[in-house]
């Protein structure tokens, strides 16, 4: 048997065999899947950094809180493509059509296959007050990061500094600030989403 190092020697086999303590036993999903949940996780998993960022350290919490925020609206926004695209007709997206990461590029499909759906249950005359505010909430965060890469690498793909587009220059972020209008703004995309499987149930 290979000698095991100092470092690795006291651990387990494998990364994945048990330690037995059952609060630290997560179940992981692996049926069919599962967009809005997998959005909720990254969600519950950013909001439960900040509301130990003080215990933690905020300035280390921010870069993977940024990310998990990011990736949830940009999960949540392309399971509701999905379903527009479902309703309207337009054909299942599989996941290779929709691997780019660019929010505000989403958001504008999203808006347009919405606004089609609008239009045609005559639901809001004028369209829902609430494009103007996913407008601005979608819009910063694609501004700070464009591709998702801001608050996972320190440098993009020229090797510049990933954050240089910070309105603040880059000096503070307000997590409880940022929690709160994710809250927001996921709660809204909920709705939509609540809403689409409605009009499913309700048919043409």
């Amino acid at each position: 048997m290979t000698e095991r190092s100092d470092i690795f020697g006291g651990l387990k086999e494998s990364i994945f065999d048990s330690t037995g303590v059952w609060p630290y036993q997560a179940s992981v999903w692996t049926g069919d899947m599962h967009w809005g949940f997998y959005a909720h996780c990254y969600k519950e998993g950013a909001d439960g950094l900040v509301e130990n960022a003080v215990q933690i350290a905020q300035d280390a919490v921010v870069y993977p809180v940024m990310f998990l925020y990011r990736h949830s609206i940009e999960l949540r926004m392309k399971h509701l493509i999905i379903q527009c695209r479902g309703y309207l007709g337009r054909g299942y997206c599989l996941p290779s059509q929709m691997q780019n990461h660019d929010l505000y590029g989403l958001w504008s499909e999203l808006k347009g296959l919405f606004l089609e759906i609008e239009d045609a249950w005559q639901l809001h005359d004028p369209p829902s007050p609430f494009f103007l505010d996913m407008d601005q909430r979608i819009g910063e965060f694609h501004g700070l990061d464009e591709s998702s890469f801001s608050f996972r690498y320190p440098v993009d793909k020229q090797n510049e500094p990933s954050l240089r587009n910070h309105p603040e220059g880059g000096s503070h972020i307000d997590l409880l600030q940022v929690k709160a209008v994710v809250t927001a703004v996921q709660d809204w995309l909920g709705a939509v989403g609540d809403m689409l499987d409605d009009l499913h149930s309700a048919g043409p």
